[in-house]
């Protein structure tokens, strides 16, 4: 999943938890005598964005003793350890090293809070901190009230209960406490979450509870759950009729179902041609403008160069008042290096027209209510114990202290505002758009 190079990449760590900021949350690698190294996994279709390895942390010049990092964790605060290996080096240090890194004064998501063993409302909250080391400890806490617990994240799963992360934790708690008794509710929440990673965990936990298990070292399988495996493949198919796609006239009314939808597009073979295929699901009620756009920046080449000239007159376009380009721009909102690389076509068009349509994680909107009134509306960009620091839709950064929140809630929208397109002619859209999917990641480091 990740370009790791050439390098010795030794041991790694999925960072999950909030005290780092939103675009550090990702994977970490020690490189073995070079440096600590992070890459920020994007989900793209069934899978991952290609990755590329970015320094996070190396050794100093100057140090007679070099860096030699061996392995990483995470620790209860949130700050990263890294193990630093000694050996028969010269000048001799006699002994390894123990690195702790943190963003600002590290503590713990929780507080150090102990919920009550009885307060099982509360522990079930948990499931939806933004840490995972708390989420876990709420996990396995009812899973040891045994039937009560169940019962009770069995209510949990009503709508508007809990959220996504708890819903996922939900699943690992039926099937841990019930086992093949909780086939019937996973079924539900594979064919019925709105969450596809929701889903996805429920087929996962389907599969630990039904595939052959090892024990005593051998294989134990038996000879399978016929209507189990007829269920697992039941979907339903709602058929367009097949037809020869013609140009300007390729689309066509479809009835989409609630949940997963699967789209069949069959290429004619052309000898010594690249095939290139867009699909786009548009809503009936998208903005005849946004068709203009999309259609023609989807058929047209654009020109590069004007594109980039574009992307850089901050009046303009004003990308760089959020987005960083290799060394320019600002780190607010998700990292546009490399883009073309990450991302097709079509998902950019989308993004500049619908900001708010596919948010990277991390990267939902705040409104933060103050006790004096004020209600401010941003993105979170950094926090400490005592402070938070919220960026707002021009880029501008600003620090509020932790007591003069009254309220704070994430939202499902982006902060990056509509209508952007309206300050570009269709020409000029199209020259960005070409500028944006050119921005390739280079080859190795």
């Amino acid at each position: 999943m990740a370009d790791l190079g050439l390098g010795s990449s030794a041991g790694g760590v999925a960072y999950r938890e909030p005290q780092f900021p939103a675009e550090f949350r990702g994977l970490f690698f020690c490189e073995w005598g070079r440096a600590v190294m992070r890459c920020a996994p994007e989900s793209l279709g069934s899978g991952f964005a290609p990755l590329k390895e970015i320094e996070f942390a190396a050794g100093a010049e100057n140090d007679p003793y070099g860096f030699k990092p061996t392995d990483l964790v995470v620790d209860r605060d949130g700050s990263l350890l890294v193990a630093d290996w000694a050996d028969g080096q010269r000048p001799k240090r006699g002994r390894a090293r123990i690195y702790r890194i943190s963003h600002g004064t590290p503590t713990r998501s929780d507080n150090g809070e102990k919920v009550p063993s009885g307060d099982l409302d509360r522990t079930i909250t948990r499931l939806d901190s933004e840490s995972y080391y708390e989420r876990l400890e709420a996990q396995l806490g009812i899973e040891r009230r045994g039937r009560e617990g169940t019962d009770a994240v069995l209510a949990s799963l009503a709508p508007d209960k809990l959220g996504e992360r708890g819903r996922m934790h939900a699943v690992w708690i039926l099937t841990n406490t019930l086992g093949p008794k909780a086939i019937d509710e996973l079924f539900r929440l594979a064919q019925h979450d709105t969450d596809p990673r929701v889903r996805v965990q429920a087929v996962r936990a389907l599969a630990d509870l039904t595939d052959p298990v090892l024990t005593q070292h051998r294989v134990e399988a038996g000879s399978g759950d016929a209507r189990l495996a007829s269920r697992t493949s039941r979907r339903r198919d709602t058929r367009v009729e097949p037809r020869r796609f013609q140009p300007d006239a390729d689309r066509f009314d479809a009835e989409l179902s609630q949940g997963t939808n699967r789209l069949l597009v069959q290429l004619a073979s052309v000898p010594d041609a690249a095939l290139e295929f867009h699909a786009r699901i548009r809503r009936k009620s998208s903005k005849a403008e946004h068709e203009r756009l999309v259609e023609a920046a989807l058929s047209r080449t654009g020109n590069v160069e004007r594109g980039r000239k574009l992307f850089l007159t901050v009046e303009k376009s004003q990308c760089l008042k959020c987005h960083r380009l290799g060394e320019l721009g600002e780190r607010v909102g998700p990292e546009l290096t490399g883009i073309g690389s990450r991302f097709s076509r079509v998902h950019i068009v989308e993004s500049l027209l619908e900001p708010s349509r596919t948010i990277a994680a991390g990267f939902q909107s705040q409104t933060i209510v103050l006790q004096d009134g004020r209600v401010l509306n941003g993105l979170k960009v950094s926090e400490t114990e005592e402070t938070l620091v919220l960026a707002d839709n021009q880029g501008k950064k600003q620090s509020l202290r932790k007591a003069d929140i009254e309220e704070q809630k994430a939202h499902a929208q982006s902060i990056m505002p509509d209508g952007l397109e309206r300050t570009f002619t269709a020409d000029e859209f199209v020259d960005l758009i070409s500028f944006l999917t050119s921005e390739k990641q280079a080859t190795g480091r």
